[in-house]
């Protein structure tokens, strides 16, 4: 009826809007092979210290996240844009604006990713200079209760997003989807017995013993313990089966 669709329509608004939060510390600081590294964000200016030598540089707006890696630093601002720069400090990238501004940075060999407000992740290949994954969305998971907590990207491309309930997904370029990888209701000592099978090739074969070893008798109940187990195999399932995507 029109007052269901209005209230899924407002909810729908509230969800594509659930702002993550932007912090602004008045001062950053990180260090890239023996490169020191400091954001003065009172002043907009970028500081870098290298042996003997020092030199800054000027920003057009805040800084909000600050993320290095073994080659590359990462530098996201208020504004969106999006600086990149190599060992010596000096610009390894085109100063990118993502459109909104960003709140989480991730950098690992030649791939940088972030976190914006929309809320949406974008990855890029430095050393290539292309975008690799663009504004993709992660308002379906998102809520005025959850946020983004942490940000990781693989040597290979790969990221994880992280949710505040202890949530976790992986992004699937073949399948142009989030896989669904953790969960907060998991039974971490199953994690124990997943490596004693580990030499197994196939999720069944890996997950067989482990199934077989909890399976209940066929006049018991399902408890909610049994229920934490069942869910800690089909997480296991997907973080296994992510690994082969």
């Amino acid at each position: 009826n029109a007052e269901y669709g209005k209230q899924w329509y407002q909810r729908r608004v509230r969800l594509s809007k659930a702002p993550q939060k932007l912090e602004s510390k008045d001062k950053l600081f990180a260090v890239i092979s023996g490169c020191r590294v400091e954001v003065d964000n009172i002043q907009n200016i970028v500081s870098f210290t290298l042996l003997s030598k020092s030199w800054k540089t000027v920003l057009y707006s805040k800084a909000t996240s600050l993320s290095a890696g073994e080659s590359y630093l990462v530098l996201g601002c208020q504004d969106g844009t999006l600086h990149v720069y190599d060992k010596q400090g000096v610009l390894a990238f085109p100063v990118l604006n993502v459109g909104r501004s960003i709140v989480k940075s991730a950098v690992n060999g030649n791939y940088v990713a972030v976190v914006t407000t929309a809320p949406s992740v974008a990855i890029w290949n430095v050393s290539e200079k292309k975008n690799v994954l663009k504004d993709e969305s992660l308002a379906s998971f998102m809520s005025e209760n959850r946020s983004i907590c942490s940000l990781e990207i693989t040597k290979e491309g790969n990221v994880t997003i992280g949710l505040n309930n202890k949530t976790s997904y992986c992004y699937s370029y073949s399948l142009s989807a989030w896989m669904l990888i953790g969960h907060h209701q998991l039974d971490s000592s199953w994690y124990k017995e997943l490596q004693t099978n580990k030499q197994q090739t196939t999720p069944s074969q890996i997950l067989s013993p482990i199934l077989q070893s909890h399976t209940n008798t066929p006049d018991s109940s399902t408890t909610n313990k049994d229920k934490l187990h069942l869910n800690t195999v089909l997480m296991l399932e997907q973080q296994i089966l992510s690994q082969r995507i």
